[in-house]
């Protein structure tokens, strides 16, 4: 059926660059920014920094549920953003969470015009920038806290999440939570889910391997931000509380075969010398997405 890829950048991590620049230069910055790396989705911090960004045409813009800034830029002739299927309240209270602060939209990716038909469906988490900040519980609580609450949205919907936004954390941490609340999360799905295939005549061992899809949507896996000249993580440095935390990473459901994340050269996509040494010391971090080119054909593609 042959695949393509959908471009995906995030702001969060040069947050720090991006307001070294005027309210007049920050605008003009993202525009070259935009139509050369022209990504097809894009995290951005959230914040009233970025409240000018309608010059940025072609692209959509999904709020915070208050509409005070934007947290994520899309490519409106490509990709749809729609309030998700579901209550999010229903998911039960998770420490930490405050749905003002954060954009849970679910996503449709189409084929190009004139024949556009949806190829890939999958939901987005988000946040503020401040999201950790203004937090009332630990870090590592409010992450595990975005993390269940991503696989219950994955669970309720039946479709694969892309986790993204800045999180003030150490990624041996993160992985280390990801992992055990994944694995965790699916040995109660198969204890669960063993009686009712064992009464449809599958056999025990025979489970696993069928519920393969349903266990790859909640499933989560980090995809780091690894530096070029040497296999170790990128980090970048909190001043908040004086120590390195990873680089933009995204989390994303198995499901999602999404690409390993990388930085963004800016001077080489835009051509341009970038100057201020903040913008070129904490730069966008990118990654791709690999989508269908057309439908399945039961699905008349």
């Amino acid at each position: 059926m042959g695949n393509d890829n959908l471009s995906i950048i995030s702001f969060n991590s040069s947050r720090k660059g991006l307001l070294t620049l005027s309210d007049g230069q920050r605008p003009s910055y993202l525009q070259r920014l935009f139509e050369s790396a022209e990504p097809d989705i894009c995290f951005l911090p959230g914040d009233d920094k970025y409240a000018n960004l309608n010059v940025i045409r072609g692209y959509g813009q999904y709020t915070i549920p208050n509409a005070e800034a934007t947290v994520l830029l899309y490519d409106s002739n490509r990709v749809k953003m729609m309030e998700p299927k579901a209550s999010l309240n229903s998911f039960g209270p998770l420490p930490g969470l405050d749905f003002n602060q954060m954009v849970v939209p679910q996503v449709e990716v189409s084929t190009l015009q004139p024949y556009q038909q949806v190829v890939k469906e999958f939901s987005m988490v988000s946040w503020k920038h401040d999201f950790f900040q203004t937090a009332t519980v630990e870090v590592k609580t409010l992450v595990e806290s975005i993390i269940t609450f991503s696989q219950r949205l994955a669970i309720t919907t039946g479709k694969p999440v892309l986790i993204g936004g800045e999180m003030n954390i150490d990624f041996t941490i993160l992985n280390q939570i990801v992992n055990k609340l994944s694995n965790d999360n699916q040995e109660d799905f198969l204890s669960t889910m063993q009686s009712v295939m064992s009464e449809q005549g599958f056999l025990p061992s025979m489970t696993k391997s069928s519920l393969r899809d349903i266990r790859h949507l909640f499933m989560m896996k980090v995809f780091r931000c690894k530096s070029n000249s040497s296999n170790g993580v990128v980090k970048t440095w909190d001043d908040r509380k004086s120590t390195e935390v990873v680089a933009d990473c995204f989390i994303a459901s198995k499901h999602l075969q999404l690409a390993e994340a990388s930085l963004l050269d800016v001077e080489k996509v835009t051509g341009r010398q970038i100057c201020i040494p903040l913008l070129k010391t904490h730069k966008p971090t990118q990654t791709s997405m690999e989508i269908p080119v057309r439908p399945p054909r039961h699905h008349g593609g």
